[in-house]
């Protein structure tokens, strides 16, 4: 009989290597640059996220000020 571990008992001291990785989990591990891109992608998201702040306050701020505008040309008409 062959010295193999139990099915469900760890196996010492062996590393898998960047294929036999992608063969277990079935997707691509996270090497090299991919870990290096996620701050980036991160900031990338925080900064987009900044934009659409803005552009909503920008959007509520104009319909603030036609509505004052309409409010003004409406009493400066009934003053008339």
């Amino acid at each position: 009989m062959q010295d193999r571990p139990e099915a469900n008992e760890p196996l010492e001291d062996s590393e898998l290597n960047d294929e036999e990785l992608d063969n277990v989990s079935g997707g691509t591990s996270k090497s090299g640059l991919d870990s290096v891109n996620e701050p980036g992608d991160i900031m990338s998201s925080r900064l987009q996220m900044k934009i659409d702040r803005v552009s909503k306050f920008q959007s509520t701020l104009s319909n603030v000020i036609q509505t004052s505008s309409q409010a003004s040309n409406t009493i400066t008409q009934h003053m008339k």
